[in-house]
């Protein structure tokens, strides 16, 4: 007895439709929708390159890195028994931080292995958001002789907020 095609397909687990296969998942991830080549030129971006070694800030979950502008300055001697090298937004803080943190150095040893005879610079792109903030300032720490910052904007927040990463950016740099 010869089953139906769709049958066959439906009982060796064959969907033309991924989303009936399993409902569960579709409903958590759509399909996303693929930006057509013209589309994706209409998209307005701009690229800042900035001085080497700039870093953005935002107040992710990297606030031990780099102090955020959302927050009260810290300077050095604001508090007593402050030096500047236990102040987490001061140059000193920021590289014991990242010599103590055992990611950092894990990505700082890939980097380093990845691009050690073949590149001598890097372009790391910062656009404010916390991972290219933390993979920009590590990398910087590491080695900022090796290492270019730049601004991006995609287009993700507000043209104020991206102006204002953007200003903080160059201040930095």
């Amino acid at each position: 007895m010869q089953l139906p095609a769709e049958a066959q397909q439906q009982r060796r687990g064959e969907h033309e439709d991924p989303q009936r296969q399993h409902p569960r998942r579709a409903a958590r991830w759509p399909t996303p929708r693929r930006l057509r080549h013209h589309e994706s030129e209409r998209q307005p971006h701009s690229f800042l390159l900035l001085k080497e070694n700039s870093v953005s800030n935002r107040p992710d979950r990297y606030d031990s890195f780099v102090t955020s502008r959302n927050q009260p300055e810290i300077t050095p001697g604001s508090a007593p028994g402050t030096s500047p090298g236990s102040v987490p937004g001061t140059a000193q803080g920021t590289l014991r931080a990242l010599r103590n943190d055992p990611v950092a150095r894990r990505i700082i040893l890939a980097w380093r292995r990845l691009t050690a005879e073949s590149a001598p610079r890097t372009l790391v792109a910062c656009s404010g958001g916390g991972d290219s903030v933390a993979l920009g300032v590590a990398l910087a720490a590491a080695q900022p002789d090796a290492v270019t910052l730049a601004h991006i904007v995609h287009d993700m927040r507000p043209i104020e907020q991206a102006e204002r990463d953007r200003d903080f950016v160059r201040a930095l740099a």
